[in-house]
């Protein structure tokens, strides 16, 4: 939300320089950011140098995972399953109040967002 104050890459990432050139001209103004002009300044930029556009869909995947089946999510991480919204603890109450409870206290404020 304020990424001008806080978007920071790490020096512990160890990105190339390349990389580290790509996502500070993506994550920048509209006016400012790589692609603005049309996809073909992110083609050219020189993270992606090496990269043969006009065949891209023919050459194999560099990681083909082995999977037993289309449904196969072993590859995904396992998290306990949490209902996203829950009504009051008591579920013979009328007022059933809905609460995020993945942002817990979080109110948005306008003018912070300015």
């Amino acid at each position: 939300m304020h990424w001008k104050k806080t978007f920071k890459i790490p020096p512990e990432a160890k990105l190339s320089p390349e990389a580290t050139d790509i996502l500070q001209r993506l994550m920048s103004d509209a006016n400012d950011r790589l692609g603005k002009n049309g996809v073909q300044e992110i083609k050219d930029h020189p993270f992606f140098r090496g990269i043969d556009w006009v065949n891209l869909r023919k050459v194999p995947s560099p990681f083909q995972p082995n999977i037993k089946s289309e449904e196969d999510c072993s590859r995904f991480d396992k998290f306990e399953e949490e209902q996203p919204w829950h009504t009051t603890d008591d579920p013979s109450k009328k007022n059933k109040k809905r609460k995020d409870i993945d942002f817990p206290g979080y109110t948005f404020k306008r003018e912070v967002e300015d």
